[in-house]
């Protein structure tokens, strides 16, 4: 998945040009003033905002749901709390449609995953905890894949992503503002590891979404 982000050790220098770090639990700063962050000018607009950062997160909770528009016939109507949630049950029902995979392990792939829907009216669908959601979708979660399996995601989960983030910015106008806001800096999550350093995840397909909706 190396066309969907790049990942760099947080003590290390990182490409030239503006950026800006964000996470799930980042402080409310003005652009520029994070960690690890450079802006060559104040970003006026952005700082309009509150709490920016934590709205580019995966976690953040959407005044309108999620609709993705690449999902399988009987998810077409699934909506979804965060981009966090979509991207654990997409990422399950990609496994199921992998060649290979017995019908008992389709089935609870495909349980699993509508767990994640608020269609469902599960405990997780409505759950802000993203420690929850990703022990939920982890390799210790509610199902095991396999290296099938994953290989099928690492191959179609770039574009179903951005197909997330698409659904999440065009359904909420101020997020999508937002974005935009951020004008051409560079993009990174902090991407906290228990047990291990941080890293910085340059996420290159939201900057290219972003790209699109500013010629659009």
């Amino acid at each position: 998945m190396q066309d969907m982000l790049e990942c760099f050790p947080v003590e290390t220098d990182l490409p030239p040009g503006d950026r800006f770090v964000f996470y799930s639990k980042s402080a409310d700063k003005k652009p520029g003033k994070g960690n690890h962050e450079f802006a060559s000018n104040d970003y006026e607009e952005l700082a309009k905002f509150p709490h920016w950062r934590k709205v580019l997160s995966n976690f953040y909770v959407l005044p309108n749901a999620i609709k993705p528009d690449v999902m399988p016939e009987r998810a077409q109507s699934w909506t979804y709390k965060s981009a966090e949630h979509a991207y654990h049950s997409t990422r399950m029902l990609v496994a199921a449609s992998t060649k290979g995979t017995t019908p008992s392990s389709k089935m609870k792939l495909l349980e699993s995953a509508a767990l994640f829907s608020l269609h469902s009216g599960s405990e997780l669908s409505q759950t802000t905890d993203g420690g929850k959601i990703k022990k939920a979708g982890g390799k210790n979660g509610l199902v095991r894949m396999t290296t099938e399996q994953l290989a099928n995601w690492n191959r179609r989960g770039p574009r179903i992503i951005k197909m997330i983030w698409k659904s999440k910015f065009e359904r909420n106008e101020s997020c999508k503002r937002l974005l935009l806001a951020t004008n051409k800096a560079h993009l990174y999550h902090l991407q906290t590891r228990r047990g291990k350093p941080s890293v910085l995840e340059r996420w290159l397909l939201m900057e290219e979404l972003r790209d699109e909706f500013s010629e659009s």
